[in-house]
């Protein structure tokens, strides 16, 4: 439909108007968070304005939502060429060819980096934009490109273009959240202030007047400005406190607006050391962690296994965490992974709720 932002996103995108495709989409990630093709519109997009880790960020969450989509492949490998990481470029570009033989890209980029396998003239490449050769792009502009060698040269005008100018533009727009509307509602009123709270009772937290105050302000800052798991944190703690009830009930009337949590969202990253210090403060929070996946075996509605925290370089070992999840997802047992996942409380301290899996490829998202 034309009026679905994502269709008007991919029809910039189909004119090489990335900036407008990233300015576009970059406030919706919550609406389109299992949407493959608004992880790829980004990270292509991000690949063209130079926006290397950016680019990473979200052609790694568009290959988890559909690792059969070879331009995805190609984006990602491109991604793995500009770090100089040709081995796993050329896995990549393997991999293409395993499923599709006759795969024009893969071919082409198997054959420039056969010629260019020389790492200074690679780098040449880099800076001088002729890398964007690598890129996948829209099937209009690569008909018009095949038309005519100045389309050619005016279109690697344009790479160069991108690599180094617009580039600034993104990160200046993408380093603007939007507003949260609907605060006025946390607002404490005098009585509040005044009596912030209870006298007498058992509770985890004890805070002080001020504290209690400090601690829901402190929530509502962290929540306008879309740190959702911060503000989380203090939430809980305010649950767990002798704050006021007409103060916590606030509280937790702000936690059912705290949005659902993907790779690319998660400002604040507890460590395994964070949570297991005081699980109940963490409740529901959204983590990140590395490592891998031990004794897998199907859940009710996806895989279960035990999470080696930390062992993703088979160094160290943080701890041994229960993970399920509810719906289908790939796990390689012994690979490293990056997980992400809420924490749950649970008799034995606490679980992970699973709800996306990463294989790293030997990378740091």
């Amino acid at each position: 439909m034309s009026s679905d932002p994502l269709r008007k996103a991919q029809k910039e995108y189909r004119k090489g108007r990335y900036t407008r495709v990233l300015s576009q989409l970059e406030p919706l990630a919550l609406s389109y968070r299992d949407s493959h093709l608004f992880y790829y519109l980004m990270g292509t997009s991000c690949l063209f304005t130079g926006d290397i880790g950016g680019a990473s960020t979200y052609l790694r969450r568009a290959e988890q939502l559909n690792f059969r989509h070879s331009p995805t492949q190609a984006a990602l490998a491109a991604v793995h060429v500009r770090r100089g990481e040709t081995d796993k470029a050329v896995q990549l570009y393997l991999d293409i060819l395993g499923r599709e033989p006759g795969d024009r890209l893969a071919l082409k980029a198997l054959s420039f980096l056969k010629s260019n396998s020389d790492p200074e003239r690679l780098l040449a490449l880099v800076n001088s934009g002729g890398i964007s050769a690598l890129y996948p792009k829209p099937s209009w502009l690569s008909r018009l490109a095949s038309r005519s060698g100045g389309l050619l040269l005016a279109a690697a005008f344009f790479a160069v273009f991108g690599l180094y100018v617009l580039p600034l533009t993104v990160r200046a727009i993408r380093d603007v959240p939007p507003s949260r509307a609907g605060m006025d509602g946390f607002q404490l009123t005098s009585t509040e202030r005044d009596n912030p709270v209870m006298a007498a009772g058992s509770f985890e937290f004890l805070l002080t007047e001020k504290e209690a105050v400090s601690s829901f302000e402190r929530a509502k800052r962290l929540f306008s400005a879309w740190n959702d798991e911060a503000a989380l944190v203090e939430i809980n703690r305010i649950l767990l406190s002798n704050a006021a009830s007409s103060i916590k009930n606030k509280a937790e009337t702000l936690r059912g607006f705290i949005r659902e949590p993907d790779f690319t969202n998660v400002k604040e990253r507890y460590s395994y050391s964070d949570v297991i210090r005081s699980p109940n403060l963490f409740e529901g929070v959204a983590v990140l962690w590395k490592g891998q996946a031990s004794n897998l075996r199907e859940g009710e509605g996806g895989p279960a296994f035990d999470f080696l925290v930390g062992y993703h370089e088979k160094k160290t070992l943080d701890g041994i965490v229960p993970v399920s999840f509810q719906i289908p997802v790939r796990v390689s047992p012994g690979a490293p992974l990056e997980i992400l996942g809420r924490i749950r409380l649970s008799a034995a301290g606490f679980r992970i709720e699973g709800i996306a899996v990463h294989e790293l490829r030997g990378e740091t998202p």
